[in-house]
């Protein structure tokens, strides 16, 4: 009643996406060798995630997790196959502690945690740590500075497993991804996948 939802749109009252607006969607998907990237980072995508991760709407999560899964299942069964008869576990990329304590929840762990139950997959948001504090990359526009600004940022704590999807949000530079996906051994055969880019 305080907050009602409304369809980012269209304005329709009562949810966050509407059947039609989600047509409207573009789906811009990317697969180039083991990175996949949904939904080009514009309209009601874009504003989902703005105010997912800036103005903290936690409950839109459903509305992504959703539309994540519909379009990896549509378009990518056989790899979503793949993914689960080789026992893939989704990681998402942690968040440093300070950040946490800031904004109060990691957006990448509930959007991964609610699809990895749409799409049967493991899900292990330890796997993971951010050990270094940097400024936010939406405030870093140089893709050398963004490269150096995630450097050594992540150290792995749970390695127990060879098949991971690394999962984040946004696809820009791909800095953060590399950096996560950087601290992984060669052993390990490593996906990523991001809601836009």
């Amino acid at each position: 009643m305080i907050y009602p939802r409304s369809c980012f749109g269209c304005g329709h009252s009562g949810i966050y996406l509407c059947p039609i607006c989600r047509t409207k969607i573009v789906t811009k998907s990317i697969r180039r060798g083991d990175r996949l990237s949904l939904f080009r980072y514009h309209g009601a995508v874009k504003k989902l995630i703005i105010d997912l991760k800036f103005h903290f709407v936690s409950d839109v999560t459903d509305e992504l997790s959703s539309l994540i899964a519909d379009s990896i299942t549509t378009k990518y069964p056989n790899l979503l196959s793949y993914w689960q008869e080789k026992a893939f576990v989704l990681v998402p990329i942690p968040l440093h502690h300070y950040r946490f304590n800031w904004r109060g929840f990691n957006q990448s762990v509930i959007v991964c945690q609610q699809l990895s139950s749409k799409l049967k997959l493991h899900f292990d948001p330890s796997v993971l740590q951010r050990v270094k504090h940097s400024i936010p990359q939406t405030k870093v526009t140089n893709k050398l500075h963004r490269r150096q600004n995630v450097a050594s940022s992540f150290e792995i704590t749970n390695s127990k497993y060879q098949n991971v999807i690394i999962f984040d949000d946004v696809y820009t530079t791909g800095s953060t991804i590399s950096a996560a996906k950087s601290v992984f051994t060669k052993t390990t055969q490593v996906w990523t996948l991001t809601i836009a880019g």
